[in-house]
């Protein structure tokens, strides 16, 4: 059987039914998806003193999880789901070791977890905004900026209540959403 025309989830769907090939091939279109996490995160792990093998490692560890839990029918590809699974490993990796304050190029020191912190949280933000409308888009850029519904109201020219039920459809989506969980602490703040 030729594999290399198949997509991503028919490939799945052979790896589900065990077949050795379809496993192959799926791990090397996904091992993509590892190179380019590690080369994403590889300063804010260097800044820790922790190895590209143990980074590939805790890699595998998270592409094993997301085959485990992905299933047909998810509002995204594997390949997709595999990248949020190996990037939230990789940020829960990071913060479970202990911060080494060093020196940047700057020359003032920082301990590597606003590094880490940013990069994440700028590429859920991308993520979200993917699925937003342009007023939500709108809203969500004014509560990220620590607006309040009153605030935004005035600047939109809509009412609380337009802007309390666009918030409402953010959350919506955003709980819809692989790529973030209702337990993530960093957006769940923005509407508290």
């Amino acid at each position: 059987m030729d594999f290399l025309d198949i997509s991503d989830d028919e490939l799945f769907m052979l790896y589900l039914e065990e077949n050795e090939d379809a496993k192959d091939i799926l791990f090397n279109r996904l091992k993509r998806v590892i190179n380019f996490n590690i080369k994403e995160f590889q300063y804010a792990f260097l800044i820790k003193g922790i190895d590209r093998s143990e980074i590939f490692s805790e890699a595998l560890y998270a592409l094993t999880e997301a085959l485990n839990n992905y299933r047909q029918g998810m509002q995204t590809s594997i390949c997709s789901f595999a990248n949020i699974c190996i990037k939230r490993r990789f940020y829960r990796y990071y913060k479970s070791i202990k911060a080494v304050d060093v020196i940047n190029d700057n020359n003032y020191l920082t301990d590597g977890k606003d590094l880490i912190n940013n990069l994440l949280i700028n590429e859920m933000i991308i993520e979200i905004k993917e699925l937003l409308s342009k007023q939500e888009s709108e809203v969500f850029d004014l509560i990220k900026d620590d607006y309040s519904y009153k605030e935004i109201a005035k600047i939109l020219g809509k009412s609380q209540k337009q802007i309390d039920n666009t918030i409402q459809r953010i959350r919506k989506k955003m709980n819809k959403s692989a790529y973030i969980s209702k337990d993530n602490v960093i957006f769940s703040c923005l509407f508290d």
